[in-house]
């Protein structure tokens, strides 16, 4: 992944401040810094606002409203389901034979719920309660209140065998839910380190910025002293123009290192949601920190292996969950193309009340109607039905393409845990050997700066008396001023391989963790 490279100008931005320069900030500029702990920007703070504040870091934050939407669109098979319903019927249909009713008028009121459960089992229950008035051909009418209840049951038989391929799917929905939040939180494992590699180099350029200002410096009152030796006869203009010519091209790379480091300062006020006033702060302004995150690392290579590393690692966690959820997906799919048998039965009862009710007070009327609901409750007038249903497409075309598709997936999503677990083990194998060579490599150049350091002690000595040339001082100086290079690029190469180790074994969530953004926080 590739991280906006506004975040490598925070960390250069962090070096160059002083107190005095401070105090020429804007006042919102000065009261932020002076609400950051230390008054200085480390990698945690930069961590805490980008995951408050920067954009790339919020998106894998809805992955998990992602998550929970497609285990919902299962699981919601297993809603209690409610219907409701009334409506007024005027029926003046002819009819035959005579006998019949030729007119039917009024209301009817249902209510029912719906469940189902994860044995295959579909349950219904559902009351209506009727008052109508018919009439028939010979002229005769009867009010009549009816009041029923009917019980629903269907139990899978084959297709969803009591329901087992319901809880594959089920099954699958969750770990499919788990992996999306395992990958979301892998990609802002990711994105952390991004951000971190950023800031080192951030800090590597402010480092050179220094530097060529402190060349830029030293080679400048070097040319003032070879300008008055000239005069003296004591030096070559050669040497003069050599030096002149030297503190030209520091002045250059320090202007050039300055702006760039400016440009990334703005473009983080920009992204970090920083308050603007920020955008009028010289870069070289900024208090910039290292953390040290050598120490963990060596402990983890000491003590972890891989074993416990595929218990750790969010990206084998993802594809330990994307297994599982294919499996039952494919579990689900091969079930389904059994033939769809289902046993179906219903009980119901109901009780009628006539001779005139409707017509009646409404008292009468009332008393009818709550017989009814009792000889109802009493089931005192069973009906029962039961029997087998089967549904099954000759060809089953679609449910074998799905099946093919579930199994390819499956596969698929077998394949690709190997590949990384393979890739994990050589990496983690690597990461730690790398950490061991880049320390040593790290200490040596420290070693050799610091021997450099003393030699330009001793040159410098040598050139004021006139025991060595120009060139040969001007070649001290640059051999000092790159072997400190090297030796800070070596120091941030071990803090970001230390911190690869981090997220390889699962503790980069520990930074991401301890940096959640807090409500009412004070730098929102």
């Amino acid at each position: 992944m590739v991280f906006p490279s506004w975040f490598a100008m925070l960390l250069l931005l962090v070096s160059q401040m002083s107190l005095a320069a401070i105090k020429d900030w804007p006042e919102d500029a000065q009261k932020y810094l002076n609400e950051i702990p230390n008054k200085q920007l480390t990698l945690e703070f930069v961590v805490a606002r980008a995951l408050s504040s920067a954009d790339s870091f919020q998106i894998p934050v809805y992955e998990a409203l992602r998550a929970e939407s497609a285990y919902f669109s299962v699981v919601s098979f297993e809603d209690l389901k409610f219907k409701a319903s009334y409506a007024y019927t005027d029926n003046q249909n002819e009819v035959f034979p005579a006998f019949l009713p030729n007119s039917s008028k009024g209301w009817q009121a249902m209510v029912g719920v719906e469940q189902y459960l994860v044995t295959g089992t579909a349950l219904s229950l559902e009351g209506t309660h009727s008052p109508r008035e018919s009439g028939f051909a010979s002229g005769v009418k009867g009010d009549v209140i009816e009041s029923r209840m009917t019980i629903g049951l269907q139990q899978s038989l084959l297709g969803d065998f009591f329901g087992s391929g319901y809880r594959a799917a089920k099954r699958s929905a969750e770990a499919s839910k788990k992996a999306l939040l395992l990958g979301a939180q892998t990609q802002l494992e990711t994105t952390t380190l991004d951000l971190i590699g950023l800031y080192y180099q951030a800090w590597l350029k402010k480092e050179l910025t220094l530097n060529w200002y402190e060349t830029q410096k030293r080679k400048e009152k070097l040319a003032k002293i070879l300008q008055s030796q000239l005069k003296r006869g004591v030096v070559e203009t050669s040497d003069v123009l050599q030096i002149e010519n030297a503190a030209s091209q520091a002045n250059l790379e320090y202007i050039k290192t300055k702006r760039d480091l400016q440009n990334l300062w703005e473009q983080l006020v920009v992204n970090l949601k920083l308050p603007r006033s920020f955008m009028q702060v010289k870069a070289e302004e900024i208090p910039l920190v290292l953390d040290s995150p050598e120490a963990k690392a060596n402990e983890l290579c000491a003590r972890m292996n891989f074993t416990d590393l595929e218990k750790n690692s969010s990206t084998i966690q993802q594809s330990n969950e994307q297994v599982a959820a294919t499996f039952d997906k494919y579990k689900s799919q091969k079930q389904k193309l059994w033939p769809d048998l289902k046993f179906v039965g219903n009980y119901s009862v109901n009780s009628i009340e006539g001779d005139g009710t409707l017509s009646q007070p409404s008292t009468a009327s009332q008393a009818q109607a709550s017989r009814t609901f009792e000889e109802v409750g009493n089931l005192d007038y069973p009906s029962w039905t039961a029997g087998v249903q089967l549904n099954f497409p000759l060809q089953n075309r679609a449910l074998k393409a799905q099946y093919l598709t579930a199994k390819a997936d499956y596969e698929q999503a077998k394949l690709k845990r190997s590949i990384v677990l393979g890739d994990l083990e050589n990496k983690w194998n690597q990461s730690c050997t790398q950490l061991k060579i880049k320390k040593e490599t790290r200490d040596t150049y420290k070693e050799i700066s610091q021997k450099n350091k003393r030699r330009v002690e001793i040159d410098n000595r040598r050139f004021q008396v006139g025991r060595i040339k120009a060139f040969q001082w001007v070649q001290t100086e640059d051999d000092e001023a790159s072997s400190s290079q090297l030796y800070k690029q070596a120091e941030i190469e071990v803090r970001q391989i230390a911190w690869d180790i981090q997220r390889q074994t699962g503790h980069m969530a520990d930074l991401i963790q301890e940096n959640l953004p807090q409500t009412g926080s004070q730098n929102e």
